[in-house]
């Protein structure tokens, strides 16, 4: 995956985040029932290959940019944070959410403890991202 790939994906990815995170609730319980199909389980290890996804797209996006960058270079956090918090408190967040807040907390500890300007905006946000974590049902 290239930046102007990882970017697009992003993008799309965080614009339909509410809906995935309710169909990966929804298809993890059914997943998880004792009438489960085979259909149900492939369906769910698609949705987290797409979820992880996420990883690598930001992987790529994150460590190609110099350390000292403005904070106006990394919009998916603020976007992030903004759009997860109302699906906190909704029962299995954590399927969908958990990976994807470990995959943010990784990247901005690494940035707070290597950058070389901004680094309170980043101690900011693995505080936001922390807080998240532990907020999740």
């Amino acid at each position: 995956m290239n930046k102007p790939e990882a970017r697009s994906y992003l993008k799309d990815f965080f614009n339909l985040l509410p809906d995935f995170c309710n169909e990966i609730i929804a298809v993890h319980k059914r997943a998880h029932s004792p009438r489960a199909t085979q259909k149900d389980k492939i369906t769910l290890y698609h949705l987290y290959k797409q979820r992880d996804r996420v990883g690598d797209a930001l992987s790529v996006l994150y460590r190609s940019t110099s350390y000292s960058a403005a904070p106006s270079s990394f919009p998916h956090i603020d976007q992030f944070i903004k759009q997860a918090r109302p699906l906190l408190k909704k029962k299995g967040s954590r399927y969908c959410l958990g990976v994807i807040i470990k995959f943010f907390l990784e990247l901005t500890n690494f940035r707070a403890l290597n950058a070389t300007a901004n680094r309170g905006w980043w101690q900011k946000k693995v505080t936001q991202l922390n807080y998240m974590f532990r907020r999740m049902v």
